[in-house]
């Protein structure tokens, strides 16, 4: 688990040589590998299978920082997944809504 700070909001994203990274996700121990580094819970972003954005749910509107980078990577992917916004927390994973 890597992370940069954008104006105060830690970014995280993971290092892997997994050619597929968005399973990670799914992981049973994700809220233990994330919760010190980025916080929990979390919102998320999927647009290629290796491709994956975290940052703390609390931080509602870093999505709008995000939106653009999404389309690009869904839509120059090769292997698309989702452009949607995602929220992970302790029940789950809840789609909030997509970029178009």
């Amino acid at each position: 688990m890597e992370y940069s700070e954008i104006q105060n909001v830690k970014r995280g994203f993971f290092e892997t040589e997994l050619p597929i990274k968005s399973p990670l996700l799914l992981a049973p121990n994700l809220k233990e590998v994330v919760e010190t580094i980025v916080g929990w819970p979390l919102q998320a972003v999927i647009p290629d299978q290796d491709f994956i954005y975290i940052w703390p749910a609390a931080d509602e509107r870093f999505c709008e920082r995000v939106g653009a980078v999404v389309l690009r990577e869904y839509s120059t992917a090769s292997h698309p997944v989702t452009t949607e916004l995602l929220r992970i927390d302790d029940d789950g994973i809840q789609a909030l809504g997509n970029f178009a």
